[in-house]
């Protein structure tokens, strides 16, 4: 189970990574959206029940934040909530993995080097949420 939970985590890279090409206003881009985010889930679901015994409460505490913004992102994929909802849920996500990969690092289950590219991660989300998701030419910083 935790093996097909690890093939959901990348099969959720590579669709984020896909949808990173697709303009926003795409016809359907919330249905890959919305795999994107189910698999994403299974993905944290898989990561926390390989090392769960290890990581203690602060990586319990990311894991359930993740789970929880993941589910917010699901229902605005289903729902079509506003970009607040998108908000919300990727920040939640983004400070659950940050615990996960404290925890992870007492674990000792995952290379140190995956763990620093986690936190890296969550701060390339936080820069890149000061510009607009314009295409690149036209991007400008909110003010």
């Amino acid at each position: 189970m935790i093996r097909l939970c690890g093939l959901a985590a990348i099969v959720a890279g590579v669709l984020r990574g896909i949808a990173s090409f697709i303009p926003s206003t795409t016809p359907r881009i919330m249905v890959l959206y919305f795999f994107t985010d189910v698999f994403l889930l299974f993905g944290s679901i898989g990561i926390y029940g390989f090392q769960r015994d290890e990581i203690g409460l602060t990586g319990t505490l990311g894991f359930l934040l993740q789970v929880v913004g993941t589910l917010i992102l699901i229902t605005r994929d289903v729902a079509g909530l506003g970009s607040g909802a998108y908000l919300v849920g990727a920040l939640m996500f983004a400070a659950g993995l940050d615990l996960l990969a404290a925890g992870s690092w007492k674990g000792k289950r995952f290379p140190r080097w995956i763990l620093i590219l986690w936190i890296l991660s969550t701060i390339v989300l936080q820069a890149s949420s000061l510009c607009d998701m314009s295409p690149p030419s036209e991007m400008t910083l909110r003010t």
